[in-house]
């Protein structure tokens, strides 16, 4: 046997089964089975022992197993490494795109704080038109009232001034809303259609015959002409209602008012036209009815109620004017077009701001996450040698433990004092 050194000390020198807790019974347990299958197929016996210049050959393919195990324990430790690099670099992405996703909200916001600020500032100033004490032109709602010449006054604790208007003279806000939901709007408008109607067919039923085609053609100009009456003063005074709306044309502040005209000359001439009609004597089969007794016209319906013919066509009149002021006034009862602008900002300032306040939580939460990112990368790389010696350390002090188990398995499962002196010896090898 030769005394030259050993690059590496036999594992029966440092560990002992009674010394050491097993660092891995699966791999104990592995050798002690391996053992007794190696003692039970006659693998072994005093002759094959003592003709070995080299450690067994089991204790070798242990050597390889233990290199592959120490070899895995850096491919570990490193891929564990590199995780928390990527995941740490993530983090850093993901807390890069949070934070220009907030500073977007925040700017969606201001902006929209800057328009909810403009339209107040335009409704205060349509406020003060009310009182006679407005400006000639709208207010910049940047500039702030500019103080009286003289001394700077005494500071009072009390809140700055930023409004060219006393608080007398501001819009007293979003206090009023529409008499009329658009369903509601609609249903008055048919209903006053349903008023028209019945006026207009018997006008246009004394033009036309008994034919069908002439039926249709009373019912078509019948319908017509009453949504005509109904509507135009309708889209008249919505128009008007919306003059001031941004971008609208000057001449709607006239031009609604003007389509008016033609309209008041269709309700006069259609009123006293079915007074008119009214007025005409029965004539059924087209011969006027005559009393057998005189042989005189019977007197029309107005005559028997003793009313004038100006007063039926004032009553018409009267009629269809009330449904279509009725109509022009459902047009004119909206909002402003700058209370309208105003909730609108309202909310965009109330949708802006949860958007913010979200986006908040979850910036507050990719930060933390960053931070607990890149703690557990310089954790792990101020202690990656350490982790990686233990590791190793671990794995050869679990194969130090496998090769002595499988020496006394295989020394107990034999039985022979000569084996066991062989295996003795065959331990004790570089």
């Amino acid at each position: 046997m030769s005394d030259a050194p050993s690059p590496r000390p036999a594992p029966v020198r440092t560990v002992h089964p009674l010394r050491y807790r097993p660092e891995d019974p699966a791999l104990i347990e592995k050798v002690r089975t391996q053992a007794i299958e190696h003692v039970r197929g006659a693998v072994y016996d005093v002759w094959s022992l003592e003709s070995l210049s080299e450690r067994l050959p089991y204790q070798l393919e242990l050597e390889r197993e233990r290199a592959r195990k120490v070899q895995e324990c850096r491919t570990d430790l490193a891929d564990s490494l590199r995780k928390l690099e990527n995941d740490a670099a993530s983090a850093d992405a993901a807390v890069e795109k949070s934070d220009k996703t907030l500073q977007e909200l925040t700017r969606v916001h201001e902006e929209a704080l800057e328009q909810l600020k403009i339209n107040r500032a335009k409704l205060d100033w349509l406020a003060s038109e009310h009182l006679n004490r407005h400006p000639a032109a709208p207010p910049d709602p940047k500039i702030e009232s500019l103080p009286e010449p003289g001394p700077e006054p005494e500071a009072t604790g009390g809140p700055e001034k930023t409004s060219m208007f006393e608080p007398y003279e501001r819009w007293e806000a979003a206090s009023f809303q529409p008499p009329f939901s658009n369903g509601i709007r609609r249903a008055v408008l048919l209903g006053l259609i349903g008023v028209d109607m019945p006026i207009q067919y018997q006008i246009f039923s004394h033009f036309h015959g008994e034919s069908f085609l002439e039926h249709a053609l009373t019912w078509v100009l019948t319908v017509s002409v009453s949504l005509v009456l109904v509507l135009l003063p309708h889209l008249a005074g919505h128009l008007f209602r919306r003059r001031h709306l941004t971008g609208t044309a000057r001449t709607m502040d006239w031009l609604p008012i003007a389509m008016l005209i033609p309209w008041l000359y269709l309700l006069w001439r259609l009123g006293t036209l079915r007074a008119k009609v009214m007025l005409i004597p029965p004539t059924p089969n087209g011969v006027p009815l005559t009393d057998p007794v005189t042989h005189q016209p019977y007197p029309t319906p107005a005559e028997a109620l003793d009313i004038s013919p100006g007063s039926i066509g004032l009553l018409f009149v009267a009629l269809l004017l009330a449904t279509g002021g009725i109509a022009f006034l459902i047009g004119l009862a909206q909002e402003h077009p700058l209370q309208i602008a105003h909730r609108e900002a309202e909310k965009r300032v109330h949708d802006a701001r949860e958007n913010l306040n979200k986006h908040h939580q979850q910036n507050t939460a990719a930060h933390a996450e960053q931070a607990r990112a890149h703690a557990e990368l310089d954790a792990m790389r101020l202690t990656f040698a350490e982790r990686l010696e233990e590791r190793v350390t671990h794995t050869h002090l679990s194969y130090d433990q496998a090769e002595y188990s499988y020496y006394v398995a295989l020394t107990e499962a034999a039985g022979l004092p000569a084996l066991t002196e062989t295996v003795s010896r065959t331990m004790t090898r570089p």
